[in-house]
């Protein structure tokens, strides 16, 4: 067997995962880079996974780029992304709100910008987890962490092949690959004065 995007609990084994932590990393100190201060984090509430290591990318970029890390900035209210995005839109109106958001995937970005742009609210910096289909069309274009499903299924078919040859070598391998920020236009967006 070879996990994919997510590492087995209570058994070993071979996995190929995303960089999760790291591409969430990468988006808080992007948005950092572009004058922001106060930076969102918006998921659903999950146990998946893949939503904590980013939640922990997360709160490893505030410490790292000295940013706001007030526990109002994490919105993760609902398993709506729908919900989620109303929340933060919401928190968008309170004195001290913050001038960007990290989306920790595709839902959540995607219901994220519809409600921005039903708000008049496109001054507000993104950058998302996972690309969509629009989301380069969009006004502004979403700043996205792009993964790449091809490479992960390639490698995931490799460590099959070599589990196959060889069960008894490497059980519990782990490989995590790269993701790549691609700046658009939404995660460039300095914060208003």
């Amino acid at each position: 067997m070879v996990f994919v995007d997510r590492a087995p609990r209570g058994i070993s084994g071979v996995c190929v995962i995303e960089d999760d932590l790291g591409g969430a990393r990468e988006a808080v100190a992007h948005l950092a880079r572009h004058g922001h201060r106060r930076v969102a984090f918006l998921g659903v509430s999950t146990p998946v996974t893949t939503i904590r290591r980013r939640l922990k990318g997360y709160r490893s970029a505030l410490a790292e780029n000295g940013l706001d890390d007030s526990p109002e900035l994490i919105c993760m209210p609902a398993e709506s992304p729908d919900e989620a995005a109303a929340e933060l839109v919401k928190r968008l109106a309170a004195p001290n709100a913050p001038t960007a958001v990290f989306s920790a995937n595709i839902l959540c970005t995607m219901a994220l910008v519809r409600a921005l742009h039903q708000v008049e609210r496109t001054d507000i910096a993104v950058v998302g987890f996972g690309d969509f289909p629009m989301a380069a069309a969009l006004n502004p274009a979403v700043t996205i962490l792009d993964q790449d499903p091809a490479q992960v299924g390639h490698v995931a078919v490799e460590r099959l092949m070599q589990r196959i040859e060889n069960p008894l070598a490497e059980p519990s391998r782990r490989t995590v690959l790269p993701v790549r920020l691609i700046p658009r236009g939404s995660g460039e967006l300095r914060p208003r004065p």
